[in-house]
């Protein structure tokens, strides 16, 4: 449910005033449960603030700098003392710490609790720690978020540096988008930690940050120390970051559990001979997975054990080995079992390696679970064998062009070329003529039944070998059949213009499409490609966004789109319209940013934005007859990904736009919203949003629909939700949309009221299709019976099949149907049903025969289904 808004005091802090003082007066005075500080442009010196939640107190802090990002600096002119010292006596207790500046401080900011009480919230963005002895001590809190923020100029104290943060006992932690440089004022890397964390309970995750420059003088001193030394286990998630230029970046310890994702880790020009990446020393398994090594002697450490601990799932990682120096690239110590080591690319790009040379190491009592799917080029050897007393394990369908062990089971592996497409630039893409390519584990989830479907990827075939660098100026994008992408395309210096034709040649020999359609800031266009592809000029721009849709000869197909060539520049000054508050902009920074923040100082000047998954308007509707911010009014979780386009609108005309860039750049994909299940429509081009109230608890989903088609629907998790409805064109005029609920058990159409931003209130009015581009209701009586489930053709089971598969499919209402198998060629294989048939989920069984009963060949077969007006296609996979 949405709360009504607590009372709050604001206090207006200015250079000159005392802000200790300030804030130990309004503390004590104020009869208000939230205070907060709007702390002014300017330099506060000699500041040490000590803040205190008592139940006597306000329970919500904030300290914002108000003039953001103009410079509001705090500095307690000394490595021993605090600036801002934020604690806790009470259960309830938030703080909030934004905009501000930390300078010349030890710690910048300490949070800490008199335990047993704990800080139930603290939020720290968009601030800056510099020259600071432990930048955050943050102890015993149950959610901290630190986001945004830049670390910088770690103080040397005593011939060692400063941390930048120190965790302890965090029940919930989210680091997120900041940047952590540890060279100092003359260059000189960090030689402690970055951050340390450690503490019962502790669940953090390290998403979207830059770490770099820090070179530790022993192996216990890596950039993020990660450790668990009770035995209480503690949880790290470690994604999509960009540790540079660090001797070691991660060390994992004791009962922490890990999963490492989608980092790069790129190692410093000058080594010492213990350099790693990561550095697992833990009882409990983990994953590393996805990640890019380039340059370290050793990508992944797992460290001794006296006793038998379990090893970690080490997929679909690539190892770039530096030149002429005797590594190995994964480093399994003594006594670990079940170790996984799958579809990774491993490369020595060098010249004349060392006759010793070996890719991956292996000490005494190392069990290995799965070998299988692995390229290893330049190394002689694939495996370097120390005392290795463990059990002999099969090497499955891997590559290399170095000399496998003997006295292992060798099955399916492969010593060709794995034609990368430039391993030298290290893009490790396979050719489309590459031997890898389909050639992985039949069985890959090893029930002895091959080419079953979690044996194979989603369009019906063999895994590769082998895994490829997910490089800074390269993206994939993705297109499923008929499903509109948002997207942009950086193809080309920005500014200049590029023609669909270029954008859209991939197509042809890979998916044959049976259209394409493409919608820009104010022009379409529709492509039909047979009998032969022709498509007309249309200028592109890779500033802007374009909405795409493939209509693929076979349904259920999914297009791939590889760009690597130039990527604009973040920083690019956009040319905008001056006579329109409309423009449809494609977002190239490199770093995930929530909505707000993308914006920088243009973000008051934003009326709307318009997401595929989410929209946001900035409303100035009165709140008096609801008591809360309806859904698209908040920005909080909507974020800005990297590649995508977004439509935006502004208050007044913007004749030059800049992105806001925040000073590091990390490759991050999209996000997908919880789909439903029972109210399911056809997303188009464009959708009209709606915010819905007061929905009943019990409520699971909620559907709209025009005309008996559901054209939106939403997965519920609170009294209020935004449905982003797809209203379609219609003949008739004014056509009103309907709304129903799904309790898991039955469907109920409901009545509702339109808020009238005239009056104020909400009122019984119709929502019409076209009429708005924006509207919010609430809920009120049942109206009766829900408007059906549309047609559904599910997947057949099994996939793939041998002899026999079910078919299933829902039909809304009784009508005729027809259900037919194709091959590939679009030739009629066989009719499975034709008549008309009963309202219902149906299931039809195909026994793998023709038309004369003849059994068919192996192969790619599709079904298509033919009722209620519409066709729906999926395929299927016979294997003998």
């Amino acid at each position: 449910m949405f709360a009504l808004l607590q009372a709050q005091e604001i206090v207006e802090i200015n250079p000159g005033d005392d802000l200790s003082q300030v804030v130990e007066e309004t503390m004590t005075s104020t009869t208000e449960s939230e205070v907060i500080f709007n702390i002014h442009a300017g330099t506060y010196n000699y500041v040490s603030i000590y803040c205190v939640i008592t139940d006597n107190t306000p329970s919500v802090v904030r300290f914002i700098g108000v003039d953001y990002p103009a410079s509001c600096t705090l500095s307690a002119n000394s490595h021993d003392s605090y600036a801002l010292s934020l604690r806790s006596e009470f259960d309830e207790a938030e703080f909030e710490v934004a905009g501000l500046t930390f300078i010349n401080s030890g710690p910048g900011l300490e949070a800490s609790t008199s335990y047993p009480n704990d800080i139930d919230k603290l939020t720290i963005t968009n601030c800056t720690f510099s020259d600071c002895y432990h930048a955050i001590e943050a102890e015993v809190i149950k959610e901290l978020s630190i986001t945004n923020s830049t670390f910088q100029l770690p103080y040397l104290h005593s011939g060692i540096n400063g941390i930048f943060l120190t965790l302890f006992s965090i029940e919930d932690g989210y680091i997120g988008g900041n940047l952590m440089d540890g060279n100092d004022a003359e260059g000189v890397p960090n030689i402690g930690t970055a951050v340390s964390c450690d503490g019962r309970y502790n669940e953090i995750e390290f998403r979207d940050n830059q770490i770099r420059n820090f070179s530790g003088t022993g192996s216990n001193d890596p950039a993020l120390k990660l450790t668990q030394e009770y035995t209480y286990d503690a949880h790290y998630i470690v994604y999509n970051n960009l540790f540079e230029n660090n001797t070691r970046s991660i060390n994992v310890w004791y009962y922490s559990s890990y999963d490492i994702r989608n980092n790069i880790f790129t190692a410093p020009t000058t080594f010492s001979h213990n350099e790693h990446a990561v550095k697992l020393c833990t009882f409990n398994k983990g994953t590393v997975q996805g990640n890019t090594f380039i340059g370290y002697k050793t990508g992944i450490l797992s460290g001794n054990g006296a006793a038998m601990r379990p090893g970690p799932d080490i997929m679909d990682n690539v190892f770039i080995s530096p030149n002429g120096v005797n590594v190995h690239q994964i480093n399994i110590s003594a006594n670990h079992e079940n170790v996984n080591i799958e579809s990774n690319t491993i490369c020595f790009l060098g010249t004349n390696p060392p006759t010793t040379l070996a890719a991956i190491r292996l000490d005494s009592n190392c069990r290995i679970s799965h070998f299988r799917n692995n390229i290893i080029q330049g190394f002689p050897n694939p495996f370097y064998f120390d005392d290795f007393t463990g059990d002999p394990f099969d090497i499955r369908y891997n590559c290399t062009d170095g000399t496998w062990p003997t006295g292992y089971t060798l099955e399916g592996n492969i010593d060709l070329d794995p034609l990368f497409v430039d391993a030298a630039n290290y893009d490790f893409h396979l050719q489309t003529l590459s031997p890898c390519i389909d050639a992985g584990d039949p069985n890959m989830d090893g029930d002895d039944y091959l080419y079953e479907p979690e044996d194979l990827e989603y369009d019906g075939s063999r895994y590769e070998i082998g895994a490829f660098h997910y490089d800074l100026g390269y993206e994939v994008k993705y297109y499923p059949d008929e499903e509109y992408r948002w997207e942009g395309f950086p193809w080309q210096p920005s500014g200049e213009e590029f023609t669909a034709p270029y954008l859209f040649d991939w197509l042809i020999g890979q998916y044959p499409p049976q259209s394409v359609t493409i919608e820009g800031e104010g022009s379409n266009a529709v492509w039909t490609p047979s009998p032969g592809w022709f498509p007309v000029d249309y200028a592109m721009s890779s500033t802007n966004l374009f909405k795409c849709m493939v209509d693929f000869v076979n349904d259920d197909v999914v297009g791939e789109q590889q760009i690597s060539e130039t990527f604009m520049a973040e920083d690019t000054e956009i040319e905008l319209l001056e006579t329109v508050t409309e423009h449809w902009l494609a977002y190239w920074v490199r770093c995930s940013q929530q909505v707000d923040e993308a914006f920088g100082d243009l973000w008051p000047l934003v009326k709307s934005v318009e997401a595929d998954q989410w929209y946001y308007l900035s409303s100035s509707m009165p709140t008096r007859d609801f008591g809360a911010q309806p859904p698209s009014g908040g920005w909080k979780g909507k974020y800005m990904h990297f590649g995508k386009g977004y439509v935006v609108r502004f208050f007044e005309p913007v004749s030059l736009f800049t992105w806001n860039v925040p000073g590091f750049v990390i490759p991050l994909g999209g996000t997908q919203g919880q789909k439903t299940e029972y109210f399911q429509g056809e997303a188009g081009a464009d959708y009209m949003p709606l915010d819905v109230l007061d929905i009943p608890e019990g409520v699971e989903e909620i559907g709209v629909f025009q005309d008996g088609v559901c054209i939106g629907g939403a997965v519920i998790d609170s009294s209020a939700v935004t449905v982003l409805c797809y209203t379609q064109p219609t003949g008739r005029t004014e056509p009103e949309l309907n709304i129903a609920t799904w309790g898991g058990r039955n469907a109920a159409s409901v009545g509702y009221e339109v808020f009238n931003p005239d009056t104020g209130a909400f009122e019984k009015s119709r929502l019409i299709a076209g009429r708005q581009d924006y509207a919010l209701v609430r809920l009120k009586e049942t109206g009766g019976q829900a408007p059906s489930r549309p047609l559904e053709l599910f997947a057949n089971h099994p996939n793939p099949f041998n002899p026999s598969t079910q078919i299933r499919f829902h039909l809304p209402q009784a009508g005729p149907v027809e259900l037919v198998v194709y091959n590939v060629r679009g030739q009629r294989v066989c009719t499975l049903l034709r008549g008309n048939v009963e309202a219902g989920t149906h299931t039809v069984v195909w026994q793998g025969t023709d038309e004369n009963q003849q059994s068919v060949a192996s192969g790619v077969y599709f079904f298509r289904l033919e009722a209620s007006g519409r066709t729906l296609a999926r395929k299927m996979l016979l294997l003998k």
